[in-house]
């Protein structure tokens, strides 16, 4: 039968994709932390690591460190430990060599021999150096034995008690102790004695438990893993808090090995063209990790979702990108905006890997979070209507009020300063992005890119319609028109429905064609561009549930005011527990309906409202209201 794997201290193991190093074994449960890239914590059965390691996944990189000193190599034993061993060697030769008349009476004689022979040192009793003696014959005569073994083994308190006051201990600690609201451990050592003296009283006076003292219950508790008990009580944040270590992530080797993804609200409140604030706009962003290069940007009103992840990847990937390709692998935040299969099935038809980061784990994509806060401390927070990055950073400071650029003007300056952070030194390449672009295209080939009809064929999105006899054409309350629409609707053979092709990241984009004649593709016009261009499809989707709130409290607007409302309501999102309510809007939790009760509508001016009447519920049942001496109700076919 073969023998049980023994999984120790120090090792590591590659496991699940990563380096992992075994920092505890209590019992059937093993703590592992990871070694290289963002700090991670995982707990597992002892039996589980073993089924992994039988099967192939779980392999060894490393052997535990040696426990006792008596195995080291002589010569590499540290200063201390080898005067020790020098001196115990010296007395041993003596006492087996010219001065075996040694006995106790001598022995002090004996010390003044050797204090003179290899000089001052503190002297051995006669009974130590009997033991010295006889470990060195016992050993063959080898001097490693008398190399000084410093190593206590360590056990935990707990393991000194009954396997059944041990569950009863740990019982304890997982109920009263590991809860957000834990117990005093006073108040847990009193429980525990408790119970244990309940249990005594149900069993016979020749097997009942010894109590363990107050003392020896508080060591118990204190020797408890400190990452659990704060994992427990104060939740995983303040647990990575707490227990974080900087780990390295490896350099790519090449270009476009990796490239990471992320959208951020930008700090700073825009106005419209006649100065009146708007809301913050929304920057995505990806970089190519091994250059430090921002190789695609979108500065919209957009909201972050699929749709202007999906925007941002197309202009990383056009041929008119000088900086844009392919990469190997593509890093995206784990909300859900980007947790999506269709965003994975792109890329795996272009050949790309994707992952997702962890929730609330910035970690994982260090290089554009450490992007965002270079453009946040370099020019965000010193333009006028920032909201900075916190209530008390702002402290007193009128953002609405100071706000004064427009979105045109925010993308012009985030422009400008992109091309001298490019040109600028970087601290971790030791030269600037555009100079690590350049060696790295001399040892591989060039990036690989797509034509804007390739990308449009990959991305592009497609539905049914009815050509409209006007030449217009409508889907999901957007509409464009062309001279292609009735071209098209009254070409043989005849047919019901057109072939609409739009682009979810940009809806004012629309192609038309005919189904018997699919590659005959016509190119169509946004019928309400000031509302359609720029607009993603999600954050259509968005505004239309927000006209729906409207309409609802008996009033009507056009689509481009509930667009301003929304946007401004998203605008004071830095308020104080706003925050969450927005994000569960974005993600589909709470209705906008839901989000409106708990907090008001802002009151931005509507151009048409409709008033409305109320209707009085006293009226008599006969009662009629003529109009031009006809009666309400009465038939006018």
């Amino acid at each position: 039968m073969r023998a049980l794997i023994e999984i120790r201290t120090g090792e590591r193991y590659h496991y699940s994709g990563k380096d992992y190093q075994v920092m505890e074994v209590d019992g059937e449960r093993v703590q592992l932390r990871t070694i290289y890239g963002p700090a991670q914590v995982v707990y597992q059965y002892v039996t589980t690591l073993r089924r992994a390691i039988d099967q192939g996944k779980m392999i060894k990189l490393q052997e535990a460190p040696i426990k006792t000193d008596p195995n080291l190599i002589i010569s590499r034993l540290p200063k201390r430990e080898a005067r020790a061993l020098e001196t115990r060697a010296a007395y041993v030769e003596a006492f087996l060599g010219d001065c075996g008349w040694v006995t106790r009476r001598t022995h002090h004689d004996f010390v003044e021999i050797m204090i003179k022979k290899i000089g001052p040192h503190k002297a051995p009793s006669y009974t130590t150096l009997w033991e010295w003696k006889r470990a060195f014959l016992n050993a063959g005569r080898n001097f490693i034995a008398l190399i000084p073994n410093t190593f206590r083994p360590i056990n935990k308190h707990i393991s000194h008690q009954p396997l059944e006051v041990q569950q009863l201990i740990k019982s304890n600690i997982a109920t009263l102790f590991w809860n957000p609201t834990p117990f005093t451990k006073t108040a847990l050592i009193s429980s525990i004695r408790l119970m244990l003296k309940a249990l005594n009283e149900r069993r016979r006076l020749t097997e009942q438990f010894r109590v363990p003292s107050v003392s020896t219950l508080y060591r118990i508790i204190n020797e408890v893993n400190a990452h659990e008990t704060i994992l427990h009580q104060r939740g995983r944040k303040a647990a990575k808090k707490t227990h974080y270590w900087g780990a390295p992530i490896p350099e790519p080797d090449r270009l476009f090995e990796r490239v990471e993804a992320d959208s951020r609200p930008l700090d700073v409140i825009v106005v419209d063209k006649h100065g009146k604030p708007v809301g913050k706009p929304v920057l995505t962003a990806f970089i190519e990790v091994k250059t430090r290069y921002i190789i695609a940007w979108l500065i919209s009103f957009n909201p972050a979702s699929l749709d202007t992840t999906i925007n941002v990847l197309q202009r990383s990937l056009s041929s008119n990108n000088p900086r844009g390709g392919l990469a190997e692998l593509y890093i995206f935040d784990n909300g859900a905006e980007f947790i999506a299969k269709t965003l994975r099935k792109l890329l795996d038809f272009l050949g790309s890997a994707v992952t997702f980061c962890e929730q609330d784990e910035p970690n994982q994509k260090p290089h554009i979070e450490a992007f965002f806060k270079t453009w946040a401390c370099e020019i965000e927070h010193m333009m006028r209507g920032t909201t900075h990055k916190s209530i008390e950073a702002r402290g007193d400071y009128d953002s609405e009020g100071q706000a004064m650029y427009t979105l045109e003007q925010i993308q012009s300056i985030f422009s400008q300063w992109l091309d001298t952070y490019h040109a600028d030194k970087h601290s971790s390449l030791e030269m600037s992005p555009d100079e690590a672009w350049s060696q790295a295209l001399i040892t591989q080939f060039p990036p690989q890119r797509f034509s804007d009809e390739d990308l449009r064929r990959c991305f592009w999105r497609s539905a049914e319609v009815t050509g409209n006899p006007s030449g217009r054409v409508r889907h999901q309350n957007l509409h464009w028109y062309g001279p292609a629409v009735s071209y098209l609707a009254t070409k043989q053979p005849l047919v019901k429905k057109l072939i609409l092709y739009f682009d979810a990241g940009d809806v004012s984009q629309a192609w038309i064609c005919h189904p018997s004649y699919p590659h005959d593709i016509q190119p169509l016009i946004p019928m309400h561009p000031e509302y359609q261009n720029g607009l993603t499809l999600h954050f259509h989707h968005v505004i239309r549930a927000q006209q729906k709130a409207i309409r609802k409290t008996q009033s009507y607007c056009k689509a481009l005011e509930a667009r301003t409302q929304l946007l401004w309501k998203i605008a004071k999102a830095n308020k104080k527990g706003y925050q969450t309510l927005l994000t569960a809007l974005e993600d589909g939790k709470l209705s906008t309906k839901q989000v409106t009760e708990i907090y008001e509508q802002p009151s931005l001016p509507l151009d048409n409202v409709v008033p409305c009447h109320e209707y009085n519920t006293a009226t008599p049942e006969d009662f009629t209201l003529s109009i031009g001496g006809r009666r309400d109700g009465d038939r006018t076919d």
